[in-house]
């Protein structure tokens, strides 16, 4: 062989070799995520290290534990593992999962922005927008997200982790060095792993888990939904726009019509569901929602039952009256609050059916008092219900449409056969 053709076959042996030893070090910082073992934590919406504490009425869709501590209030304890041989295999496996990943390397510095793709993250604390973080799976539902929190998460109320391109909260993990407060009112998803404790906040719902390894779980009316893993939407609700933002000569509203889908199993009926409203001009309010300024809520407060759908007319007022982009809209479980206001109780002075099957209703008001109406559909026996949600009148004559979800539980009808009463609140 000539020292040509050797030196050649040398020189293409130090050129693959450079290749591949370049290669080996790309492949672990540009390789897709894989999921966090959670091996026997797996089953548990909740679990904490050293007390579980709940007010109100909490849904929890998993196992409930506690180990090793055995503080348990506003659960019956049976419903709980508390300090079993579960919950104790479940905290080794949460230790393991949480270390596991906790040393994954080659993050990426979280960018601070409202929208992340999948990938490996990790920052000091973090403080999710006010206007939401929107997870993008860019079309894979297998993409995976995983957070490396070195001190605290902070979700802000009426804000929350929204999926977007397919993503799936199964898919989703949050590492967190010390504490997470999911704030009221805030939509979370994903699995939370604490190294101490979770507080959900008033009305809050997870799409996930809340995994505290040594502290307390705190919880307040929420909703934790074990993700399935197996579809593209772990709460199982979908969302459908059905008609363009129009404005509505007779409100004085913009209005767009939503259907939100129950699409569980017969098991999963909700007592009520939501959605939230992202991207928004600053200068359009929901009429008729709640929640924040950043993060406004319409909800529906009467049940839901698998395959049922319901149609939500949302209003949005705009001073300027000039029309705007749909915004996006994440449907959501709730827990409805008291159905039945105290307070002075006084007959309307007109129930009128108008175009678009509305009741227009109007009552004499005090400018900046809180008022309820309530409907039912005869005048002696039926049940009174009660709208959503409460209004403040913003003079002494208030003029209020009934047309249906989310503001009452279904439309009133061609022929208007609703009976009107409103209840001014303390």
């Amino acid at each position: 062989m000539s020292r040509i053709l050797k030196a050649k076959i040398r020189a293409s042996h130090v050129v693959c070799a450079a290749v591949i030893a370049l290669l080996s070090l790309l492949t672990p910082a540009t390789a897709a995520e894989t999921n966090v073992f959670l091996k026997r934590a797996a089953g548990f919406g909740v679990l904490a290290g050293s007390s579980i504490n709940n007010t109100g009425q909490t849904i929890v869709t998993g196992s409930i534990g506690i180990a090793p501590g055995t503080d348990v209030v506003g659960f019956a304890r049976s419903a709980v593992q508390v300090n079993t041989r579960a919950a104790t295999n479940a905290q080794f496996d949460l230790t393991t999962a949480y270390n596991e990943a906790a040393s994954r390397s080659n993050a990426t510095a979280f960018p601070g922005t409202s929208s992340v793709t999948p990938g490996l993250y990790r920052t000091s604390a973090l403080t999710i927008p006010s206007g939401g973080l929107f997870l993008d799976a860019q079309g894979n539902p297998a993409a995976v997200f995983v957070f490396q929190i070195d001190s605290t998460l902070t979700v802000p109320a009426g804000s929350g982790v929204f999926l977007a391109g397919a993503a799936r909260a199964a898919n989703v993990f949050w590492q967190v060095g010390d504490s997470a407060n999911i704030g009221a009112n805030s939509m979370m998803n994903g699995t939370i792993m604490a190294n101490q404790s979770i507080t959900m906040g008033s009305r809050a719902t997870l799409d996930g888990r809340a995994l505290a390894r040594n502290g307390d779980v705190i919880l307040d009316r929420n909703v934790i939904s074990l993700p399935t893993g197996g579809t593209t939407n772990d709460v199982p609700l979908d969302v459908a726009v059905l008609s363009p933002i129009s404005f509505n000569l007779q409100t004085g509203l913009f209005e767009q019509r939503v259907r939100v889908s129950n699409v569980g199993t017969s098991t999963n009926a909700f007592r009520g569901v939501a959605v939230f409203i992202r991207g928004l001009p600053e200068d359009v309010r929901v009429y008729d929602g709640t929640g924040s300024a950043t993060s406004p809520l319409a909800a529906h407060n009467f049940p839901v039952a698998s395959g049922q759908s319901v149609d939500f007319v949302i209003e949005y007022y705009r001073a300027s009256r000039q029309p705007f982009t749909q915004p996006v809209y994440s449907p959501t479980i709730t827990i409805p609050g008291s159905s039945t206001p105290s307070g002075r109780i006084f007959s309307i002075d007109r129930a009128e059916l108008v175009q678009g099957n509305r009741m227009l209703i109007e009552f004499n008001a005090e400018a900046g008092n809180r008022y309820v109406v309530q409907y039912r559909t005869n005048a002696t026996t039926a049940a009174w219900r009660t709208s959503h949600p409460a209004i403040t009148a913003g003079a002494n004559r208030v003029q209020w449409f009934d047309d249906g979800p989310p503001k009452t539980e279904s439309p009133p009808g061609p022929v208007g056969n609703r009976f009107y009463r409103v209840i001014e609140l303390p």
